[in-house]
């Protein structure tokens, strides 16, 4: 049969041949499987199935044959979402995967949306870039590195793995700063998938006004329904507030972060304040608020560092090196890690003046 489908580019005919699922063993192929099968649960979806192009570029109106299904009522439903995945290299569709109505009858969110959008491009992304390295780098985010009243900087070094870190840094127009680092336990395809679905669900739930119980309490749930048996996720996120002086965070059985107070010369830790994600799909947290003072320093590093550094050793080299920008310090922490995992880390620094911040009470 023939169907329109909307893609981002305008309304595009596809015919659908109704054959026998393919058996493909391509990785794309494995991917897709996987990734209808969690958005098939993770959405409570009627059903979920991805199509790739018999003989991609050879018509105005492609054949399209399906490489995965989960559920019953995709050939006589329209669907509710339909999510392009592209060919970056060719800037050609790769394949499609659509999704029937909710079991409930309720419409999907924006959040639903976003979720499967971003999945959907992880897998583009997975397929069309030559090693883990590209893919992650793509990946990981930190936006502009100031602030008024904070110096900050991101940065991972990868091993050749699929799967493992992942941060974001983002500032906020209220002048806060978000943060966010983790690492995925499962390795392979898996890890890559289910890093792209932390990924997909951070996106769409870090946003201004957006409460880290509640991003911690929905990433959980996710990625319990994308996760491999018996594997984890930990993670660590945080808002930082220099106009009040104040850190407030939640850690998900994350290498504990450090604080080095410059006032008090001592060194606080966020040690975890709930268990790692995906592990049970029901999980509590909480989230603290801690003082963040001009001259503290916020580090917060995954177990690639911890494990070939070390907390005495970064302390000392942020102690030595205090005069330095945080760009410095990131790079020569980084340089000092020899692990043969990710190493990733994030440094944040307090720069207001005590009469700003006097200034700013008065």
């Amino acid at each position: 049969m023939s169907t329109f489908i909307h893609t981002p580019e305008g309304l595009h005919s596809f015919h659908i041949s109704h054959t026998e699922c393919a058996s493909s063993v391509e990785p794309h192929s494995i991917l897709l499987k996987r990734v209808v099968s969690d958005l098939y649960k993770w959405l409570d979806c009627t059903w979920a199935a991805a199509l790739v192009p018999s003989r991609p570029g050879a018509s105005l109106v492609p054949e399209l044959r399906i490489v995965s299904v989960e559920g019953s009522g995709w050939n006589n439903q329209s669907p509710d979402l339909i999510c392009p995945v592209r060919n970056h290299r060719t800037t050609g569709l790769a394949a499609i995967v659509v999704i029937g109505p909710r079991k409930d009858g309720a419409p999907y969110s924006e959040q639903d949306r976003l979720f499967a959008d971003a999945l959907c491009c992880h897998v583009s992304t997975l397929q069309d870039l030559d090693s883990p390295r590209d893919i992650y780098d793509r990946l990981d985010h930190c936006g502009a590195t100031h602030l008024p009243g904070l110096e900050y900087r991101g940065q991972c070094l990868r091993a050749e793995t699929i799967g493992g870190d992942f941060f974001d840094v983002e500032p906020r127009p209220n002048g806060e700063l978000f943060i966010a680092i983790g690492t995925v336990a499962a390795r392979g395809i898996s890890g890559g998938i289910v890093l792209g679905g932390a990924l997909a669900s951070l996106r769409s739930l870090a946003r201004p006004g957006s409460s880290l119980l509640g991003m911690a309490v929905e990433m959980n749930r996710t990625l319990w329904e994308l996760s491999p048996e018996n594997s984890f996720t930990s993670f660590l996120c945080a808002e930082i507030n220099p106009s009040r002086k104040c850190l407030s965070y939640v850690n998900a059985g994350h290498e504990p972060a450090l604080l080095l107070r410059q006032s008090a010369d001592r060194v606080d830790r966020l040690d975890p304040t709930g268990a790692v994600l995906g592990l049970s799909r029901r999980n509590s947290f909480r989230e603290l608020t801690i003082p963040f003072e001009p001259g503290d320093i916020l580090a917060a590093f995954t177990d690639g560092i911890a494990e070939s550094v070390g907390p005495r050793e970064v302390v000392r080299i942020l102690r030595e090196e205090s005069g330095s920008p945080v760009s410095d310090l990131t790079t020569n922490l980084l340089d000092a890690s020899t692990a043969s995992t990710d190493r990733t880390l994030i440094l944040v620094r307090s720069s207001i003046p005590q009469t700003a911040y006097a200034r700013a009470a008065a």
